[in-house]
């Protein structure tokens, strides 16, 4: 391991300036929430009085109350378990060139879903009528996010990454982009807490460290739109 640890750099090197190294792994932390879906809290930022329905497609999930209230508590699967884990928790780019892939997936058969926000309903108000298209709840604060992952059976995603490759545009020339990442999280089946901290290093070169669990202290939920 000492050995390889020596060679990393070297080996990065050899792909050019844009490689990223990735973070240690973060501690392995619990992340289970249980089969049911539970949250509950106040919602930042919330507008006094309004009122909101927490949807997933046709499933009712819970409510947000006019002082901001949060209450979830719904028996929920998602519709599309179709994606394995570490393709949710670390999306692959096409034409990428991995120099360093450590990443392993105790069970490749086990399916996952992530919701990284949660839509809402809105309840018209004379100020906002008609309610704003797509709003949301999202638990983002400085370059963490917070999201939620589903997993059919317990799986364990563990390991390092570093990646570099071209992103096109209309017009050339493309743009060369690099990033790297470390995770490290034991999903169990069911609903899981997974925190990811992407750093913006400049120049497209982006590192990521994706560990289970909640942030300390709890990143707070947040009122926001699609964009």
């Amino acid at each position: 391991m000492k050995r390889l640890a020596l060679l990393l750099p070297l080996a990065l090197a050899a792909c050019g300036h844009l490689a990223v190294l990735p973070e240690a792994l973060p501690p392995l932390r619990e992340s289970a929430m249980g089969e049911m879906l539970t949250l509950s809290g106040t919602v930042e930022n919330w507008e006094a009085g309004r009122t909101a329905e927490v949807h997933y497609g046709p499933a009712h999930l819970g409510t947000v109350q006019g002082d901001g209230t949060l209450t979830v508590a719904a028996p929920f699967v998602p519709f599309n378990l179709f994606s394995g884990a570490e393709e949710v928790l670390l999306p692959s780019v096409i034409g990428a060139d991995c120099a360093l892939d450590t990443v392993t997936v105790s069970n490749r058969q086990a399916r996952a879903e992530g919701l990284v926000s949660l839509p809402l309903g809105l309840a018209p108000t004379p100020q906002t009528s008609p309610a704003p298209p797509m709003p949301m709840l999202l638990r983002r604060q400085g370059e963490t996010r917070v999201v939620l992952v589903y997993v059919d059976r317990d799986v364990r995603v563990s390991g390092q990454k570093s990646c570099t490759g071209e992103s096109w545009s209309w017009s050339p020339p493309p743009t060369s982009w690099a990033r790297s990442a470390a995770i490290n999280v034991f999903l169990r089946k069911g609903w899981n807490t997974v925190s990811i901290t992407e750093k913006d290093l400049g120049e497209n070169r982006r590192q990521l460290v994706v560990q289970g669990g909640d942030t300390e202290p709890p990143t707070p939920w947040r009122f926001s739109f699609f964009q």
